[in-house]
């Protein structure tokens, strides 16, 4: 599942860069491409986090100590997620 997710925004990646240098006039398919890969990409990555954090959380041992130690960490990773996707859409919206 994550060597399909790294293909995916690979080839996201490629296809935006492709589209930035080439423009869009034409190549109305590489766009479309584009998208659909990147739609993608966004759902494996979120399959791929949820397996991966529910992994961690059965590998922990069944006492309080090891809940408080997996809400912290998960809330940490929740806040940086956040930000970072907060960070995204006002580059984004500067941008536009």
């Amino acid at each position: 599942m994550g060597n399909v997710t790294a293909a995916t925004m690979l080839i996201t990646l490629a296809t935006g860069v492709w589209i930035v240098f080439r423009g869009i006039t034409g190549v109305y398919w590489l766009w479309l491409t584009h998208v659909i890969v990147s739609l993608v990409a966004a759902a494996w990555l979120t399959i791929y986090v949820y397996i991966a954090l529910r992994t961690f959380k059965t590998s922990l041992p069944a006492t309080p100590k090891a809940g408080r130690f997996y809400r912290r960490s998960f809330n940490r990773f929740a806040v940086r997620i956040g930000t970072g996707t907060a960070a995204s859409f006002m580059v984004c919206a500067t941008g536009a």
